[in-house]
């Protein structure tokens, strides 16, 4: 279960969202907390999200930057 993606990153991966590429990601590793390592944000695996596309949603809104609400309307627009 280690560096596996989550929140903005897993978004990314596992969908068709186009974007610039992230400068911060966010991946499960083994930490006891959310920490920035270089250009990581290890997050512990008790606080990885589902694999369900709102879990990772919600999961960014808390841990992540702000600016990943332009590209989650992408999203949107094209499951619309």
């Amino acid at each position: 279960m280690t560096n596996t993606s989550v929140g903005y990153a897993y978004l990314l991966e596992r969908t068709d969202i186009k974007a610039l590429p992230l400068q911060v990601s966010a991946r499960v590793m083994p930490v006891t907390k959310v920490q920035l390592i270089d250009n990581t944000l290890a997050t512990p695996a008790s606080l990885k999200p589902s694999d369900k596309i709102l879990d990772h949603i919600l999961f960014a809104l808390k841990y992540e930057d702000l600016n990943f609400l332009k590209h989650c309307s992408k999203l949107v627009q094209k499951r619309s």
